[in-house]
């Protein structure tokens, strides 16, 4: 699938994810069930990954 985004619409997607990955942190520290810890821990990785994508200059 491939996604155009205007340099506004990166900009307010990597604010975003960058809000969400701060938000996981202290949950992730704090969760009890070794397996809800797992899924919050790949849900970051996830995370941050499309936010390093968004950041890579586009190939023109």
């Amino acid at each position: 699938m491939t996604l155009e985004l205007s340099p506004e619409e990166v900009e307010v997607l990597r604010k975003v994810l960058e809000r969400e990955i701060a938000e996981v942190g202290p949950e992730l520290r704090h969760t009890a069930t070794s397996t809800y810890h797992d899924e919050l821990k790949h849900y970051k990785e996830v995370l941050i990954h499309i936010s390093k994508r968004l950041a890579e200059p586009k190939p023109q």
